[in-house]
This record gives structure tokens, C-alpha cells and sequence, in this order.
């Protein structure tokens, strides 16, 4: 076992002890100021994108990423919460069996919604670079998908500081090297690539902020996958109506209008983004506590 992680009854105890109200507090507290961190630099990013890119190329960029976000989100929305949920219930040997499964499921379900967001892009008739597009961030999406399942034991143990650094680093990663790629002239097919370069970045520092003891590999035995499955569509589907709501209408924007009015719609949806994100943060901070 590392020296970070916790045994079963320090976990037991974290969880419904008399001082968990002071750790969701602490938690709380730094992910919302985690958050704000990483909206400054989003806002940032975005008008770094905008004046560069101009208003109809930035709507061309957020179309891209509005697709591949819904792949992102449900996935995300329901092995996330369903994984976190069932996790606090664990322990040991039986925890890491249950993250390996979590993470089989991720990497086929992330995989699949990738391959069909690149081939919703060709049947929809967009542009050649629009659907390359699509591939080099769903690539990203699909890594970044990946590091999210292997620290979900970062938040059933309340571990939030390690959460805020991940999330503020792969904010600083993505925006630096938008810069890079601004200062040397690159175009759009740029923008997505670097995506990949800080995902990459991410998955190889995985190891030192979770501690070796949760490192899994990927298992897909077929009673496991259906009782995940089955605890967690309702979360699923749930998620899938809360996540992909102003995302299809960039999509339906990017089909209907000209690329400078889906520009425009893409940089009001990005304020309504760094709103909608603050309950969402709360409800995975203290789910594993509520559980419990």
C-alpha cells in the first residue's frame, strides 16, 4: 500500500466520521477555486482562439469540440458517478477489481462514441478538415477519458487538492500550447493535435498523482461489465439529456447557419459552460460521502 493511500477503516472513518463535513467543506473550497483557476484560463484560451482564428474559424473549432464533448459527457456522466458510488462501498483487493472494470467499460465505450462522432462528421457532410478535426480530438477526448476513470479513487478518498492540480494542469497544458501554436502560425488542424500532446502529458504523470497501488489494468469480464451497466444507465441517461442539450444546438448551428453565426452561438455557450459546471462539481465531491 503507498503512503497516500488510505487503509480501509482511515477510509471508512473519512467518509462518516465526525470531521466529513470539514473534509466535503475543504474539498468543496478547492475545487471551486480549482475551477475558477481553470475558467480564467479557459476565457483565456477562448479569446486567444478568437482573435487569432477569427469568428467563423472559432465556430468551425467549436463545432468540432461540441461533438466530441458529447461523447465525452456521457460517458463521463455515468461511469463517473456510478463508479465513484459504487468505489466507496469497497475496499482492497475488491476496489481495485471493480476501477479495473470501470476502466475496460471507459475505454470501450470512449472508443466507440469516438469512431461514431468522426463518422457523424463525414455522413453530416462536413468539410475534410472538419471530420480530421474530429479524429485528432477524439483522440485527446479518449485519453483524457482514460485518466479520468484511473483517478476516480482520488475522489472516493477525498483526495481534492491531487483533483485540482490534474484539472488545473490540463487547463495550463491546453492553453500554452495554444500559444505556441498562435506565435508559429498554425492552422486549425493545430489547435486539435496539441490536445493530444497534453493528454499524453497527463496519462504519464497519472502515476505519481494517484500512487501506485491503484494502478489496474484494463478487465472486461462480462458479469462485472453488466452489473456496472445495469447500476449505471439511469445515471447515464440522465447525464446524456443534462450533458448534450446546448451541444446539439452548436451541431444544429454548424448544419443550419453560416460558420460565423455558429461562432458567435459557440462564444456565448462557453459563459453558460463555467455556470453549469459548479453543481455538477459540488455533487461529485460529496457523493462518495453521501453514499456511504
Amino acid at each position: 500500500m503507498s503512503a497516500s493511500e488510505p487503509s480501509a477503516p482511515d477510509l471508512a472513518g473519512r467518509l462518516s466520521g465526525e470531521d466529513v463535513g470539514g473534509h466535503v467543506v475543504r474539498g468543496g473550497a478547492i475545487r471551486i477555486g480549482s475551477m475558477a483557476v481553470t475558467n480564467i484560463l479557459v476565457a483565456i484560451g477562448a479569446i486567444v482562439l478568437l482573435r487569432y482564428l477569427g469568428v467563423s474559424e472559432f465556430g468551425r473549432y467549436g463545432t468540432v469540440m461540441a461533438i466530441v464533448a458529447i461523447v465525452q459527457g456521457v460517458t463521463d456522466a455515468g461511469l463517473g458517478i456510478t463508479g465513484m458510488r459504487e468505489m466507496s462501498l469497497v475496499h482492497g483487493e475488491e476496489r481495485r477489481h471493480m476501477l479495473a472494470h470501470i476502466l475496460g467499460l471507459r475505454i470501450v465505450l470512449t472508443a466507440l462514441g469516438v469512431l461514431g462522432a468522426v463518422a457523424f462528421t463525414a455522413i453530416a457532410g462536413y468539410d475534410t478538415e472538419l471530420i480530421e478535426g474530429t479524429a485528432l480530438a477524439g483522440v485527446a477526448v479518449f485519453l483524457v477519458s482514460v485518466q479520468g476513470a484511473m483517478l476516480l479513487p482520488l475522489s472516493v478518498e477525498l483526495r481534492n487538492g491531487t483533483i485540482a492540480l490534474n484539472e488545473v494542469l490540463r487547463q495550463v497544458l491546453l492553453v500554452g500550447g495554444w500559444v505556441i501554436l498562435v506565435v508559429a502560425g498554425a492552422g486549425l488542424l493545430g489547435f486539435f493535435a496539441v490536445q493530444i500532446v497534453g493528454a499524453a502529458i497527463l496519462i504519464a504523470i497519472t502515476p505519481l498523482l494517484l500512487g501506485r497501488h491503484h494502478l489496474v489494468r484494463p478487465r472486461w469480464q462480462s458479469e462485472q461489465l453488466r452489473a456496472l451497466t445495469v447500476v449505471g444507465l439511469p445515471v447515464a441517461l440522465a447525464g446524456f439529456i443534462a450533458v448534450i442539450y446546448y451541444r446539439v444546438l452548436t451541431v444544429m448551428a454548424s448544419l443550419l447557419t453560416d460558420d460565423y453565426q455558429t461562432g458567435l452561438f459557440v462564444t456565448a455557450s462557453r459563459v453558460f459552460e463555467m455556470a453549469y459546471a459548479v453543481p455538477i462539481l459540488l455533487v461529485t465531491v460529496v457523493l462518495p460521502v453521501m453514499t456511504v
